[in-house]
């Protein structure tokens, strides 16, 4: 909510790299949160469509938005909780780290039941941690 406040602010003052900054951050965040409040995502698709990257904003509005979706409900489903979902553009994958660490017999349980394939990556510092690939 805060970077999305910030991206009205800079916006308001015309300074388009602060605002784009921000309201790329703020779409990050509802990406990651999965937050059904969809004003930055689509903000940031109209900002794209008007300076001429008409597929590029129909696109990464698209497959970010149904990804996030779908891994969020599936970790919501199995009674965990997200502390960070974040796409790796170099990988390829998604980076998900629980924010509780689970037994060694529930994460094969949960590696296997979500959307994408999942290798599990160890213990972060707020819980375990997964990769995702698409």
């Amino acid at each position: 909510m805060v970077a999305y406040y910030r991206y009205l602010i800079y916006n308001a003052l015309h300074d388009d790299a602060h605002a784009t900054y921000w309201l790329v951050e703020s779409a990050c965040n509802d990406i990651k949160t999965a937050t059904m409040d969809q004003a930055s995502l689509w903000t940031l698709a109209d900002n794209l469509m008007n300076k001429g990257y008409l597929s590029y904003s129909h696109h990464y509005v698209t497959l970010a938005w149904r990804y996030a979706v779908l891994i969020t409900a599936a970790v919501n489903s199995l009674g965990c909780y997200l502390w960070d979902l974040h796409y790796d553009r170099s990988s390829f994958s998604f980076h998900l780290e629980l924010s509780q660490h689970l037994s060694e017999d529930a994460l094969s349980s949960f590696c296997s039941q979500m959307p994408l394939v999942a290798d599990y990556d160890g213990e972060g510092s707020h819980g375990s941690v997964f990769t995702l690939y698409l």
